[in-house]
């Protein structure tokens, strides 16, 4: 009542109130149309929303019962066929009329399965043929093929040309001084050399300004099969070292291009020079045959002594000696090498300059002994190595040393010669076979010293000559003690060692030395300022005691009588009586 008596007072207002009312009540029924229009959209994507839940839920549901029901056909086994068993009577047509008469019509049934022989369907028999006359006489039966050779693969660096084996050394700077065996020369260009002989061969290089370090290495040719060699030389730290397996078997398999322009291997008796070569030296390289310098040397034998190398046995003038002292010579010479990266190597010998020679458990005269005579030394040494070993070991202390410069070789030498051998007296009685090779392979060491090098080993030292020279003398006195007719012996062993020293005392003797008992004992000797100065040499003051002029030991009994004489006085007593 109060709204209509409100519409009826302000009825006269309305014409004016009109135009400012309706664009107020425009607007608010166009929202109130959106507002409509948005929720209806909102029902509509509502309901649509829970279609498709609606679907998803029942594809959910669909795809776990199938899932169920496949899991249940896999695990329940489809049920196995039955055979039935067939109607006997029926198949086999044994119906008997009832007047007695077999009928021979086969009946057969819908359940008969097929069969072939009399067995049971799903038996097992163990058939064999029968064995008949025929058979038994048609004999063995023939034999089996042999077996293929088995073909062994071939070795790439063994070549088929012939002459000997064959040596390629890669990457050698031009103009160096190259030398193998006796040989040496300064070779503009050299890449290698052929027709080697079976043996062990040496080689080495050196800058031919700088001489002070050389380089080399071993080689062992055989006479069964010819091998290609492959030395790589290393220009930074100027040494030879093995190339890679791939590179040494592409060098042996292109040798049938190289092969005729590598120089042949020439005898050091050989008058002519190689074409291309210029000689280094023009001494006697014939006097001394370069297998009575290393016949001992082996491939066993330089396997132990440069066991601290995986492949090869390459060598330098730096090298080191096992046991042995560095000398001065060698401290200098490692600080005037250009390349520090250089690794030496250690040579292991049978004889250590640092080893007692006699033994801790030995006492009284045996000590005294075995320190002054190296007999037992040598002979425990032999327990673990050959006479073949350590003769190569000499062998090759003096090849490395006179060839390469090394110091530590040369002093192993003089050590295995002076203090070893020379000091061995009672080995003579001992081992006569090994002094006389001995003493075969000391003669031709000095004699290729004296006749094949520019400067002999025993200028170097005259210390060490001399002492060399006084220890042959020495030994001279101590084998004519012990070899009562020198050669005529009884025994040929003994024999071949006497004329095995008659034999190296003539080679000395063209160096000047007499090794004759009658040895001067006074002499001049020069001091450093040039002055000469007369001595009395006492080297040999031990051997003024020996033989006939020996000092014996006797005893003499409580009256001052030596004991063990015949007293002739007290036989005429005796007798007397």
């Amino acid at each position: 009542m109060v709204l209509i008596y409100f519409l009826i007072a302000t009825s006269p207002l309305i014409p004016y109130l009109i135009p400012f009312v309706f664009p107020f009540v425009a607007l608010w029924m166009l929202v109130l149309g959106l507002r409509v229009l948005f929720n209806s959209i909102t029902a509509i994507l509502t309901v649509g929303a829970s279609l498709v839940a609606v679907f998803l839920a029942a594809a959910v549901v669909f795809a776990i019962l199938d899932a169920i029901y496949a899991l249940f056909k896999k695990r329940v086994p489809p049920p196995k066929p039955v055979l039935k068993k067939s109607n006997s009577t029926g198949s086999n047509g044994s119906v008997k009329s009832s007047g007695s008469v077999k009928s021979t019509a086969s009946v057969k049934s819908h359940n008969s399965v097929k069969a072939i022989g009399n067995c049971p369907l799903g038996s097992v028999r163990l058939l064999r043929p029968e064995s008949t006359s025929a058979d038994e006489s048609d004999g063995p039966p023939p034999p089996l093929l042999p077996h293929p050779p088995r073909e062994t693969p071939r070795n790439p660096m063994v070549h088929g040309l012939g002459g000997g084996d064959i040596v390629i050394i890669l990457n050698l700077p031009k103009d160096y001084t190259v030398g193998y065996d006796s040989v040496a020369f300064t070779a503009r260009h050299f890449v290698g050399i052929r027709n080697l002989p079976p043996g062990p061969h040496f080689f080495w290089a050196s800058h031919s300004v700088n001489a002070s370090a050389r380089c080399g290495f071993w080689i062992m040719s055989s006479a069964a099969v010819h091998l290609v060699h492959v030395v790589q030389w290393h220009r930074d730290n100027e040494i030879f070292v093995q190339p890679t397996r791939a590179e040494a078997r592409i060098q042996a398999g292109n040798i049938a291009n190289i092969y005729n322009q590598l120089p042949p291997f020439r005898d050091p008796s050989a008058p002519r020079v190689q074409p291309g070569l210029t000689p280094l030296s023009t001494g006697q390289a014939g006097a001394v045959g370069w297998n009575r310098l290393t016949g001992h040397i082996t491939a066993t034998l330089l396997d132990r002594v440069t066991s601290d190398q995986e492949d090869g046995w390459n060598l330098h003038t730096c090298d080191q000696v096992k046991g042995s002292l560095k000398m001065g010579a060698e401290i200098q010479l490692d600080s005037t090498l250009s390349h520090r990266l250089f690794q030496s190597h250690e040579l292991k010998f049978c004889f250590q300059q640092q080893t007692r020679t006699f033994s801790l458990n030995s006492f009284g005269s045996d000590r005294s002994r075995d320190a002054v005579d190296t007999t037992t030394y040598i002979l425990d040494t032999l327990t673990s190595f050959t006479e073949q070993d350590v003769l190569g070991d000499l062998q090759f202390a003096y090849i490395v040393g006179v060839y390469l410069g090394n110091d530590a070789c040369i002093q192993q030498w003089w050590f295995v010669v002076v203090r070893i051998f020379l000091r061995a007296h009672r080995l003579i009685d001992e081992r006569p076979e090994f002094v006389a090779r001995i003493l075969d392979a000391l003669n031709a060491q000095l004699c290729h010293s004296n006749y094949c090098l520019d400067a002999s080993m025993l200028d170097s030292n005259e210390a060490q000559r001399r002492e060399l020279q006084v220890s042959l003398i020495v030994y001279r006195s101590r084998m004519k003690e012990t070899i009562d007719a020198w050669l005529s012996s009884n025994s040929p062993s003994l024999a071949a060692a006497a004329l095995a020293f008659v034999k190296l005392e003539a080679a000395v003797t063209h160096m000047g030395w007499d090794l004759d008992d009658n040895y001067l004992r006074r002499g001049n000797v020069m001091l450093e300022d040039g002055s000469e100065v007369e001595l009395d040499l006492d080297e040999l003051e031990a051997e003024d005691e020996r033989g006939e002029f020996a000092p014996e030991v006797v005893e003499f009994d409580e009256h001052g009588r030596q004991i063990g004489l015949v007293s002739w006085s007290a036989e005429a007593e005796g007798a007397g009586r």
